[in-house]
C-alpha cells in the first residue's frame, strides 16, 4: 500500500512538473516572460561586456571629464524625459563624476528626432557636436519648423552649406542606423535608456542615479 503511495505521488509531481514545462514554453506566459527576459538580460550583459570599448568610441562625446567613468546614453532629442536629464548630466560633470557618450535612438512617435539626430551628425563633422547637442536639448522651435541650417547657425558651425548637404548624406544614414542596430542588439526599447559598464537604468536620470551607475 505504501508503495502505491509513493508511486501515486511521484506520479503527481511528474504531471505537475509536465503542466509547468508546458505552461513555461507558451508564448505570453508569465515563466516564459520571465526567462525570455532572463535570456535577454544574459546577451545584453555579453554584448555590452565584449564591445564596451567600441560603443564609447562611436558615440559622441558630451561632458567630457578626465579620468571619470563613462556612461552611455540612448537619445531621442525630442523625448522629454531626455531633455529632463540634462541637468543631471551637467550636475555629474561638475562633479567630476562622469563622462557620457552619446547613441541616437529617434522614436516614431517623435516626427522630427530623426532629422535632429542627424543634424547633430552633421554638426559633430564640423566638430561642433556639443554645441549642437545642447542647442537641440534646450530649444523647441526645430520641432515644428525642422530649420536645421538655423540651428546650426546657434551652434556656430561654420560651413553652413557642407552642413545641410550632409543632412541627407549616407554617411548621416548610416550613423544612425548603427546607433539604432546597437540599441536592438542591447534590447533598448525606449529613450533615455543609460548604461555603465555593469548597471542599466531605464528614465529620466537624477544625480543619484548617475552616481550609482558609476558606482559613487
Amino acid at each position: 500500500m505504501r508503495k502505491l503511495g509513493d508511486l501515486m505521488l511521484w506520479g503527481l509531481v511528474a504531471v505537475t512538473l509536465g503542466v509547468l514545462a508546458f505552461v513555461s514554453t507558451r508564448e505570453g506566459s508569465v515563466p516564459h516572460s520571465l526567462f525570455r527576459s532572463y535570456v535577454s538580460s544574459k546577451e545584453n550583459a555579453r554584448v555590452l561586456a565584449k564591445t564596451w570599448a567600441e560603443i564609447i568610441d562611436g558615440g559622441r562625446l558630451v561632458a567630457t571629464v578626465p579620468n571619470a567613468a563613462v556612461i552611455i546614453a540612448f537619445s531621442d532629442y525630442q523625448c522629454p524625459y531626455c531633455r529632463q536629464s540634462e541637468p543631471a548630466v551637467d550636475s555629474l560633470r561638475a562633479l567630476g563624476a562622469a563622462t557620457f557618450s552619446y547613441h541616437h535612438l529617434p522614436l516614431a512617435a517623435h516626427p522630427a528626432s530623426i532629422g535632429a539626430a542627424r543634424a547633430a551628425i552633421c554638426a559633430e563633422a564640423q566638430g561642433k557636436f556639443e554645441s549642437m547637442h545642447r542647442r537641440l536639448m534646450t530649444t523647441v522651435a526645430w520641432q515644428t519648423d525642422s530649420n536645421w541650417r538655423r540651428e546650426a547657425s546657434h551652434a556656430g558651425v561654420p560651413d553652413s552649406t557642407a552642413f545641410v548637404t550632409c543632412l541627407d548624406s549616407e554617411m548621416a544614414s548610416s550613423r544612425v542606423e548603427a546607433d539604432l542596430d546597437l540599441a536592438r542588439k542591447l534590447g533598448v526599447n525606449g529613450t533615455p535608456t543609460f548604461f555603465s559598464s555593469k548597471r542599466r537604468f531605464d528614465g529620466q536620470l537624477l544625480v543619484s542615479e548617475g552616481q550609482w551607475l558609476v558606482g559613487k
